[in-house]
């Protein structure tokens, strides 16, 4: 079924291509001084993605520090962008059909338009939808990079402006993201994810804490074991060895994260530990409130998923364990940010020892960061 819709999305985008193909422009073309409002399209479920694209935001807002920036995002990541200094106004797009009616739809079209700027962050895929938000924006400049192109014609259906597609470097979904918005100008020198709290959120993160029966402790290490794709889940007995290991080392206490549906899972963890009472399982969390739980911690360490990106949201120093997706593209940008992976891309092949190299190396950093320096 999904190949025939697929046959049918290309035979109507051919079909519209020999008509509506826009011209080409190259960035020297734009008239900037006209970029009053820029509609950002990002809509996708994957949290750590639309966090990856926070610095191009950024970017957008420091080249165009007066303009009106919208971004169309999914419902499910929406909360990132709350207090957003760099977003004026977030869109919802609903992928299920159950969420439209034909009044929903006209006023999701009314708020799209119109703009002078729409720019789609797709930094491994085409997605139709996003094109077509674009299309329909009605913008005089519409920017996106070419992974595939759409339309039978030298041009893209969708884009005017067309970046092309760094493939000979490898490099982080960062710059990915920002290499779109650098085809006109935008760039940044911070590359930091932008995740804003409010001081009552934060309090509810200490308080949260606060609840769990932690005794005093020289670390907090927040432990999330979670993963969408099995082949991104570090084994189970490793991370109990891992926990024992922390508690006798460094005599951590951990604090296990979830996220919904993983109750069984942290429960499943903590029978497993010998140092039960060392380990503790946080309350139910939202995106927003596993932020202000998670800022609280010395050092998180988690499978290739978003709780991670939420934590380096927060500046949280972690570890993440990776299997078949390459850090060098998707592990946040900073050196208190550490990723394993073997080369086979298992995650099963990271033995203990390897994390616990990283722990070390953090919580020594960690440690000069908090404590004086002695004179010798």
């Amino acid at each position: 079924m999904r190949g025939l819709e697929r046959f049918f999305r290309d035979l109507l985008l051919r079909g519209v291509g020999l008509f509506f193909t826009p011209t080409p422009l190259r960035p020297e073309e734009i008239d900037y001084s006209q970029i009053k409002r820029i509609l950002v399209v990002r809509q996708h479920d994957q949290i750590g993605d639309l966090l990856l694209a926070t610095p191009a935001l950024r970017a957008l807002r420091e080249r165009f520090p007066q303009a009106y920036i919208t971004v169309v995002v999914r419902k499910l990541t929406q909360e990132i962008l709350l207090h957003n200094p760099h977003v004026d106004e977030v869109l919802v797009y609903y992928r299920q059909i159950q969420h439209w009616s034909l009044s929903t739809f006209l006023t999701f079209i009314r708020r799209i338009r119109p703009y002078d700027l729409a720019v789609v962050l797709n930094t491994v895929s085409r997605s139709f939808s996003s094109d077509l938000i674009t299309w329909l924006s009605g913008a005089k400049y519409r920017l996106g990079s070419i992974y595939k192109k759409y339309g039978p014609g030298p041009g893209d259906l969708f884009y005017n402006l067309a970046v092309p597609v760094d493939t000979q470097n490898e490099k982080s979904q960062v710059d990915y993201n920002l290499d779109v918005v650098r085809y006109i100008g935008a760039d940044t020198t911070d590359k930091s994810y932008v995740m804003v709290l409010t001081e009552a959120e934060i309090l509810q993160g200490r308080q949260m804490l606060q609840s769990l029966p932690i005794p005093p402790a020289r670390w907090l290490i927040g432990v999330h074991l979670g993963a969408r794709f099995e082949n991104k889940r570090w084994p189970l007995d490793k991370y109990a060895r891992l926990c024992d290991a922390l508690v006798d080392l460094y005599g951590a206490k951990i604090i296990l994260t979830r996220g919904p549906g993983e109750e069984k899972l942290v429960e499943t963890l903590k029978e497993q530990v010998k140092n039960k009472e060392s380990v503790f399982i946080s309350p139910p969390t939202t995106l927003r409130t596993l932020a202000s739980l998670v800022r609280n911690f010395d050092l998180y360490i988690g499978n290739d998923t978003g709780a991670l990106h939420v934590a380096a949201s927060q500046k949280v120093p972690l570890i993440g364990l990776y299997g078949p997706s390459n850090p060098a593209q998707w592990k946040p940008v900073g050196d208190i940010y550490l990723a394993i992976r073997k080369e086979n891309g298992k995650i099963d092949s990271i033995s203990v020892e390897d994390v616990l190299a990283g722990v070390e190396v953090l919580l020594k950093n960690r440690s000069a960061e908090v404590l004086p320096a002695t004179s010798l």
